[in-house]
């Protein structure tokens, strides 16, 4: 047992007064002697006995009383097994408030989020003043004040965040605050709906703090309800206007009960262009796919939305795409004949207003800033300079490479080799008059240049050109095959080099070496190479909260302009001492567009983590085993219907027993009066005899 008002015990020096009253009224009775009352001896000495009895009964239900009166205002209680307060001394108190996500979810009360800072605003207007309070979210920085009105005022300013961070993270920094902490009073308050998929630890090292008490608040409800919408994916590899776009999309049932007839809509540059009605089983995900056909070019915003449920905020998915209104072309060239297929194949496609052609000699590679182009096409021998290509594949380039029609095969594996590719065995070359000839012999027709290309699928076929001159490569793993020749030799394959893609075919764009240029095929899949490699839609996804890497190198103006779903922002580069920029304001999902000089240069959709989707619990024996490994038995489980202050009240300081104490001494101040009455009728009995 202890005493919420110890200094209150000193009244029990009290309790000596009746003690030194019994004493100094003791007194002896006087003897008279009447030979005529002798035999009334025996019978007084009887009444006397008993008149002592009830002065010495009276004498402690005196003392008695005093005690428990004292004891009733010293506010005895009975203290449990984690009972480490002192109600005299100050507190430390950390709220620690999840603001994720799922704390949005509407129940009848109103959302998670408001309930708990109700509960709390509630907690801190019963605390005393003085005492330190502290603010942890699952997000924010630690606020920390002595002042109960400063303290509502951070409560208030809390706000729902979509960064996801793991709760089990936040109460170790708790507690890791209040290790410090000198206040002789330690208690955590944690409020959250204690995600299963959002707390995950790993404390097998951490000891136990006796010193500090936890109050667990679980805001849940006993059946949560929610689907969501995640993973919005563009399947087409190749987008032309006018031209069917294809996407799909997760959705998911974190429920109970089966999602049955959800509308689901799909929406490009806001305007809505599909929507289907679904049904997904409980605890299940569907894969949804929609169909719309492209009306413009530029930069393409989709988002599927799901209908509204208890969880709006995850009912959303966005995927941004680009589709260049202008493609800036270069096609360099050692001999101008060189490039005279190239350039007639690329003007002769229906598309050819959207293509700018630039052509120019290799050697003049160094007065050209390769990142105004958004793919180079190079036809050499290998007499190039690799380190301009290099650094251009670095910022996200394309690259096309043909050999010409008499290649130096040092000078080409030089080439190879700066990008990472290995080398030329050697040149193979025959007359075209010789019957001698390479055809194709794989053509992988699953490759995003052939879809599509033929409308019926069972007629895939491609004429085979005759090649008379071409390069023969080693073993290169690292270059994926597009179309190989009958002896096994890469014609065409792919490779990326960072953030770039190389194309590389291993004949020349020229008749010496082969009737490819000529041949049906050639037009469609160099317009395809082009149209496949500028589409503008890989390394862009983002959970919120990522960084984003800018590549400043083809940035030419030094201010950046960022336009984000909730903010506008204009940073000076100028003083970036490296060729990459880390945009961290990621923290709402949503589109984000990156301008140099008015122009667009780089977008990324943010989403949401869709672990803050799944409301299902961690098992209380985990819960239980993390409380226990970082504080031992001081916790307390709390619920947001119970009678939460008296069940803190009652945890902090043991059950109290100040009315008990208070009614037993009525009852003995009852039986004192009882007794005193008694015992003065005895007297005067005795001295009228």
């Amino acid at each position: 047992m202890v005493f919420l008002n110890p200094a209150i015990l000193l009244g029990l020096l009290a309790a000596s007064i009746p003690i030194l009253i019994h004493l100094l009224n003791f007194r002896k009775l006087k003897k008279v002697e009447f030979s005529s009352v002798s035999f009334l001896k025996e019978l007084q000495k009887s009444k006397i006995k008993k008149i002592k009895i009830k002065q010495w009964l009276l004498l402690f239900l005196r003392t008695l009383l005093i005690i428990l009166l004292v004891l009733a205002f010293a506010r005895p209680t009975f203290e449990g097994t984690n009972i480490i307060s002192s109600a005299s001394a100050k507190s430390s108190t950390i709220f620690v408030l999840d603001n994720s996500l799922s704390m949005t979810y509407l129940t009848d009360k109103g959302t998670k989020f408001n309930q708990s800072k109700k509960i709390i605003k509630e907690i801190i207007t019963n605390i005393d003043e003085g005492n330190d309070f502290y603010f942890i979210t699952t997000s924010d920085s630690v606020k920390n004040t002595t002042n109960k009105n400063t303290a509502l005022k951070f409560l208030e300013e809390i706000k729902i965040t979509q960064l996801t961070k793991p709760l089990s993270k936040t109460i170790e920094e708790a507690k890791s605050i209040l290790t410090k902490a000198q206040n002789i009073n330690k208690e955590i308050f944690v409020f959250s709906d204690f995600q299963k998929n959002t707390f995950y630890f790993n404390i097998d090292s951490v000891s136990s703090d006796e010193n500090i008490k936890i109050y667990s608040f679980d805001i849940s409800e006993q059946h949560e309800d929610n689907f969501s919408v995640s993973n919005l994916v563009l399947n087409n590899a190749i987008i032309e206007v006018d031209k069917s776009l294809n996407f799909s999309a997760d959705v998911s049932n974190y429920s109970e009960n089966n999602g049955d007839n959800l509308s689901l809509s799909l929406f490009v540059n806001n305007e809505r262009v599909s929507q289907k009605n679904i049904s997904i089983p409980s605890f299940q995900t569907n894969k949804v796919d929609f169909e719309t056909t492209l009306k413009s070019t530029g930069l393409i915003e989709a988002k599927v939305v799901l209908e509204d449920d208890n969880l709006v905020e995850d009912n959303s998915c966005y995927l941004n795409f680009e589709v260049l209104d202008k493609i800036n072309i270069l096609l360099l060239y050692e001999n101008v004949d060189d490039i005279q297929f190239l350039n007639s194949a690329i003007k002769s496609v229906s598309t050819s207003e959207r293509f700018e052609i630039t052509q120019k000699p290799i050697n003049n590679i160094a007065f050209l800033t390769l990142n105004n182009f958004d793919i180079i096409f190079i036809v050499t021998s290998g007499n190039i300079n690799t380190d301009k290509i290099h650094n251009y594949l670095l910022s996200n380039g394309k690259v096309v490479i043909f050999p010409n029609d008499n290649p130096d095969i040092n000078k080409f594996n030089i080439l190879l080799a700066k990008i990472n590719l290995k080398s030329v065995q050697k040149y193979i070359s025959t007359e075209n008059t010789n019957l001698n000839y390479a055809e194709f012999g794989f053509v992988d027709f699953s490759h995003p240049l052939f879809k599509s290309l033929f409308p019926d699928k069972n007629k895939q076929q491609i004429e085979s050109p005759n090649i008379y001159r071409y390069l023969q490569f080693t073993d290169n793993q690292k270059l994926n095959s597009i179309i190989k020749l009958n002896n096994e030799n890469i014609f065409l394959g792919e490779t990326e080099f960072q953030k770039g893609k190389i194309i590389l075919f291993a004949t020349s764009p020229k008749l010496q070496s082969g009737n490819f240029p000529i041949k049906s095929i050639f037009a469609p899949l160099i317009t395809r190479i082009i149209l496949y490699s500028t589409t503008n839609q890989e390394n862009q996804n983002f959970i919120v909260g990522d960084i984003i890497p800018l590549d400043v190198r083809k940035y030419n103006f030094p201010v950046l302009e960022i336009i984000a779903p909730n903010f506008d922002e204009k940073i000076n580069l100028q003083n970036l001492k490296n060729d990459k920029f880390l945009f961290r304001n990621t923290q709402i999902s949503g589109s984000y567009k990156f301008y140099n000089n008015k122009k667009l240069l780089d977008f990324a959709n943010v989403n949401l983590n869709p672990d803050e989707s799944d409301l299902r619990k961690i098992e209380i024996d985990s819960l239980r085993y993390f409380y226990e490994k970082l504080f031992n038995q001081n916790f307390t489980f709390v619920k947001s219907n119970e009678d939460y202050l008296n069940k803190i009240k009652n945890a902090r300081f043991g059950t109290e027993l100040w009315k008990l104490f208070l009614l037993l001494a009525f009852l003995i101040a009852l039986l004192e009066m009882f007794v005193a009455r008694s015992s003065k009728k005895d007297l005067m009995n005795f001295n009228q005899n």
